[in-house]
């Protein structure tokens, strides 16, 4: 139940549609800004288009309640910080973990007590593109993976989707985002694209480390992958999924909010 202190040992992903339409009411928007300390409503505002805006605000709100779901404490009582190459951290909860992603029309957040990396991404990305496309992209994939891709003409997007999210989850788990070498991120050969229903597992050595993916479909054309390291005689459970509204997210929150404001 939403309020309820999850499970630490559990691991969590989020799942929020910005663009389920209750953010395009002026009113729930400036509710919901009303949530977040004056800096953090500059950012989502600089933003360039209002889609952008509510994916900033959703990303913003789900961070919050994610982690004041996981940890039990009241948003307001949160401090986070960034890493070497800015990724997100939550401050005084050692061990507790999170990553965060932004897609066509959702923004996920995964949560779980070691270090931990997610991505959206959407086969929409792949419509805007000639059908040439893949050759612009070679140069982040190793000699299988794009082999793989080439041979693959009847459900190409679906599965250059599937290799995108899993190689963008891996640089957020590390934490070096941009800076990494996107080709080591060696996947392999992917012998099928993703289907509807299907939870995938897939188990991976990468610079000498061994990586568990998890990735599954969460509407018609979004692909969630999530990577965590699996360490020595620890046992590595799924993640639980939640789907939560934008409502909800303003609600939960809203019924949180103290006198001392969050950073």
């Amino acid at each position: 139940m939403p309020g309820d202190k999850h499970d630490q040992h559990m691991s969590h992903i989020f799942i929020c549609d910005f663009e389920d339409g209750y953010l395009k009411d002026s009113f729930n928007f400036e509710m919901a800004m009303r949530l977040l300390p004056f800096e953090a409503q500059d950012k989502v505002l600089r933003k360039r288009s209002d889609k952008l805006q509510r994916m900033a605000l959703t990303n913003r709100l789900l961070q919050l309640y994610g982690c004041s779901i996981v940890t039990g404490e009241n948003f307001n009582h949160l401090i986070f910080g960034n890493g070497p190459f800015g990724k997100p951290m939550l401050l005084g909860h050692n061990g507790i973990e999170f990553s965060m992603s932004n897609g066509e029309q959702s923004c996920v957040m995964a949560v779980q007590e070691t270090e931990v990396g997610i991505d959206i991404a959407s086969t929409i990305d792949c419509n805007h593109w000639d059908a040439e496309y893949l050759d612009t992209f070679q140069d982040i994939f190793t000699d299988q993976e794009f082999k793989t891709l080439k041979e693959s003409s009847s459900h190409r997007d679906e599965l250059f989707t599937l290799y995108w999210s899993m190689k963008e989850s891996y640089m957020k788990l590390i934490g070096t985002g941009l800076n990494t070498n996107i080709k080591a991120i060696d996947i392999g050969e992917i012998p099928e694209p993703l289907q509807e229903l299907e939870v995938r597992s897939v188990e991976k050595k990468i610079n000498g480390r061994h990586i568990m993916f998890i990735s599954r479909w969460i509407n018609k054309h979004e692909i969630v992958t999530t990577s965590t390291f699996l360490l020595p005689q620890t046992p590595f459970d799924s993640y639980n999924a939640e789907s939560v509204d934008t409502k909800q997210l303003i609600e939960y929150l809203s019924l949180r909010q103290d006198d001392h404001p969050h950073q």
